[in-house]
């Protein structure tokens, strides 16, 4: 760019010296507007690469159209050097131009590589023992990793499909595991090794038929920063194969083509009639609670019998041992406050409430009628939880008025429950712990035509889970 310039400047002053211009033609300087980014492909990462920020310095030929005719590196490490001109190549500006006239520049340009996200984690451990092994290698896909101090390994960036993984060791045995990774989920695997050589020992080996293997959803920390999810992690899960809003915003998730009804939504096992607000815009719960949110597409276990489509179970998060926190805020559609506290030595509290507004604001910028069809709810939660257990109760309506066939007329329709979710758990061995979920709920159905349906229903139950850690047995 600045040779450019200065090559103009002596060609002004030739054509002044030559009398080919008056001074008052060269008093002007030329009108000189430099490319500008238009479109982007995503950066591959090396492979092989360990995960951290690498910038690489280009000099690009841009054409008279925006394309990228040739492209060097000036610096960095020949992995993301050589990574960085390739990705150029794909890169799309505005044509640079003098005086209004497209022209070919040589322009200087910055490429930033992120290291992908982490899409498989696992933990290799001695069978029988629980023991956490350090420094063992696994073969992952085409990946090699070694376990930390802990025994856990991560890889990122391994692509969709059909993988197997291995342990690579002399020192430690175990059979090799095939495991179906999807687009936008994480595996979570676990190995038992045995030393290898000759060992007089009697093994009793149990083995699920797709191996140690889970693979769910990103928990709720992953994907607060997924593009379309405004905060809420409950909204990514929408993006996942087979899953989708039912029509008009509803608030009801289709899994496979199947009726709202045969999707199973559940909060910490316990089923709810809803997840979404009427509109689909946030989940019935504040961010804040939501740990995890599982998915299950087919294949699952009786503990979530009655459902035939699918399942999608949002896990909250307990709250041990919190500090003190007050959040605040408000977006296009709702306005809330979270507050979550300690209590005790190792519990802790949180409360919310939130209110929407996007009924009010189309009022004040339109009309009353065209607000009434706005859909609005409130809802609320309160948790605690100690040592042992603990419970959550949460509460909201939502109303909305849709058109019908008649002209002029519509069809109020309100909703709402108030619940209440507790929890127990105590160990009954080293391997096995149980899980006793007791919960109420008041639910009700309100629907104004000519006249009014309204239709109001209580339900309760207590739900129990041995839980065993199958580690304990090699």
């Amino acid at each position: 760019m600045l040779l450019l310039l200065i090559s103009l400047s002596a060609l002004a002053q030739d054509l002044a010296g030559e009398g080919g211009v008056t001074e008052e033609a060269v008093a002007y300087p030329p009108v000189l507007i430099p490319p500008r980014l238009l479109e982007a492909p995503p950066l591959p990462w090396p492979p092989g690469e360990p995960p951290r920020t690498q910038v690489v310095q280009l000099g690009l030929l841009i054409d008279e159209g925006g394309a990228v005719i040739d492209a060097v590196a000036l610096d960095g490490e020949p992995a993301f050097a050589a990574a960085a001109v390739e990705a150029a190549r794909g890169l799309r500006f505005s044509p640079a131009s003098l005086d209004g006239v497209p022209m070919m520049v040589q322009f200087p340009w910055e490429l930033t590589f992120e290291p992908p996200p982490i899409n498989v984690s696992g933990v290799v451990q001695l069978g029988g023992s629980q023991e956490p092994l350090p420094g063992v290698g696994v073969q992952v896909g085409p990946f090699f990793v070694e376990t930390d101090e802990e025994g856990r390994f991560t890889v990122r960036g391994l692509a969709p499909g059909e993988h197997s993984v291995a342990v690579r060791s002399p020192l430690w045995r175990a059979p090799a595991q095939d495991f179906t990774l999807e687009d936008g989920q994480r595996a979570e695997i676990a190995i038992w090794v045995r030393p290898t050589g000759s060992v007089v020992e009697a093994v009793g080996v149990y083995q699920k038929t797709q191996g140690e293997i889970l693979v769910h959803t990103l928990t709720a920390e992953e994907v607060r920063t997924t593009p379309g999810t405004m905060g809420d992690p409950v909204r990514a899960v929408q993006n996942l194969p087979g899953l989708v809003h039912a029509p008009l915003e509803s608030g009801w998730l289709l899994v496979r083509g199947g009726a709202p009804e045969d999707t199973g939504l559940f909060i910490d096992g316990i089923r709810v009639p809803l997840i979404y607000h009427l509109g689909g815009f946030t989940s019935v719960i504040h961010p804040s609670f939501v740990g995890a949110v599982d998915y299950l597409p087919g294949g699952y276990s009786a503990r979530y019998g009655g459902t035939t489509a699918g399942v999608v179970d949002l896990k909250t998060t307990a709250l041990d041992g919190v500090r003190s926190r007050v959040d605040a805020g408000v977006d296009l559609v709702n306005a809330s406050v979270y507050t979550q506290f300690p209590m005790g030595t190792s519990g802790g509290g949180a409360l919310s409430v939130r209110r929407s507004y996007l009924d009010r604001a189309i009022a004040l910028a339109v009309d009353e009628e065209a607000a009434a069809i706005a859909p609005r709810f409130w809802d609320w939660q309160a948790r605690a939880d100690g040592e042992r257990g603990g419970v959550f109760v949460l509460g909201y309506t939502d109303q909305i008025e849709a058109p019908t066939e008649d002209e002029g007329e519509t069809v109020t329709i309100t909703i709402g429950t108030q619940r209440f979710h507790g929890r127990l758990e105590r160990a009954l061995s080293e391997s096995l712990d149980l899980l006793i979920q007791p919960y109420a709920a008041l639910e009700w159905y309100d629907l104004e035509l000519e006249t009014a349906q309204y239709r109001e229903s209580t339900a309760g139950g207590l739900r129990g889970e041995l839980r065993l850690d199958a580690g304990q047995y090699g």
